[in-house]
C-alpha cells in the first residue's frame, strides 16, 4: 500500500492541530483512514494499527514518502520487527509521480470531504475516525466504482488513454485469485449490511457536528485577535477618517466607523465556509 498524511493546518503549520493518514492499495484501489494528532511518528504507528484491524487484507508492502513522520526508529520496529516483516520501501525525494496512487485519494478522500480548514481541537480527532471508520470508508469502498488506466497511446502530439471496466475496490478484491475465499465470504457479508443511501446520510450528519465545532474555534479565535479599546485616533489630515487595521480594512484610511464593524466585515468575507461534501 501507498501511504502518505495530509494537514488540516489550514495552511498553517505551527501548533497542534488533526492530520489523515492516507493508504491505499496498488491493485484495488481499497483506501483506508485515519486521524492523527500531529503527524508524529508514534501518532503514525497507533493509525497504522488502527488500520491494519480493520483492513480486509494483510499489509505486506508499505511505499512511503521521505518524510520524517515515516522514516524513523518507531515505524522501523513497528514494520520489520515483527513475525512477517513488511516491504517497506520510499519515493525518491521530491517525486510525487512515485506514489501519484496515494497523492490522488488525497485529494478524492481527504480534501473533497474536510477541506483546506484547519482543524486545532482534539475532540475533533475521534470524530473524524468515526466519519472514516463508520461512514465514508465503507462507502467509498463498497459502492463507488473507480477506473483504472490500462494503456496510453500518442498519436501525434496527442495522448490517448484506455481506462477500464469501472468497478468498486470490494469488486477488485472479490475478482482477484490471490484473495482467499474466507476473505471474500467476510467482504460480501458485509456489503450485504450496508445500505449507501444510509451512509451517505450518515456522512452528512457527522461532517455537519464536525464543522459545527470548527466554526466555533474559528469564532473563539476572532474573538481572541480582536482589537481591544476601539480604533486608533482619526488622521489629521483626513476629515472624519481614521488609520484602518492591515488586517480588516483594504485602504489607507476609511469612513469612522467601529471596531467591531470592521471585524464582522472582514470575518464575512474571510470566512472558510466553501465546503465540499459526499
Amino acid at each position: 500500500m501507498e501511504a502518505d498524511t495530509v494537514s488540516h493546518g489550514g495552511g498553517c503549520s505551527s501548533g497542534d492541530f488533526l492530520w489523515s493518514l492516507t493508504l491505499t492499495d496498488f491493485h484495488s484501489g481499497w483506501t483506508e483512514l485515519a486521524a492523527l494528532w500531529g503527524n508524529r511518528a508514534g501518532e503514525v504507528r497507533v493509525g497504522l494499527e488502527r488500520i491494519e484491524k480493520r483492513m480486509p487484507f494483510e499489509l505486506l508492502g508499505l511505499d512511503c514518502d521521505n518524510g520524517s513522520e515515516f522514516l524513523n526508529e518507531v515505524l522501523e520496529a513497528y514494520l520489520l520487527k515483527r513475525s512477517r516483516a513488511v516491504d517497506w520501501t520510499r519515493s525518491r525525494a521530491y517525486k510525487k509521480n512515485d506514489q501519484a496512487h496515494v497523492e490522488q485519494k488525497n485529494f478524492t478522500h481527504v480534501r473533497q470531504l474536510l477541506g483546506y480548514g484547519r482543524f486545532a481541537d482534539l475532540k475533533l480527532k475521534s470524530l473524524v475516525d468515526d466519519l472514516y471508520e463508520k461512514a465514508w470508508l465503507p462507502l467509498r469502498n463498497h459502492f463507488t466504482p473507480v477506473m483504472k488506466l490500462v494503456e496510453k497511446q500518442r498519436i501525434g502530439g496527442k495522448v490517448r488513454k484506455i481506462y477500464d471496466k469501472p468497478a468498486t475496490p470490494c469488486d477488485r478484491l472479490l475478482a482477484c485469485d490471490k484473495v482467499p475465499s474466507a476473505t471474500k465470504a467476510e467482504l460480501h457479508a458485509l456489503r450485504a449490511k450496508l445500505d449507501p443511501l444510509a451512509l451517505a446520510q450518515e456522512i452528512e450528519r457527522r461532517l455537519s457536528e464536525i464543522f459545527t465545532i470548527a466554526d466555533e474555534i474559528q469564532d473563539d479565535s476572532w474573538q481572541e485577535n480582536a482589537p481591544l479599546g476601539g480604533l486608533p485616533p482619526p488622521a489629521a489630515d483626513v476629515a472624519d477618517s481614521v488609520p484602518a487595521l492591515l488586517a480588516y480594512a483594504r485602504f489607507a484610511s476609511t469612513a469612522s466607523a467601529t471596531s467591531e464593524s470592521h471585524l464582522t466585515a472582514y470575518k464575512n468575507t474571510h470566512k472558510f465556509n466553501n465546503r465540499r461534501v459526499s
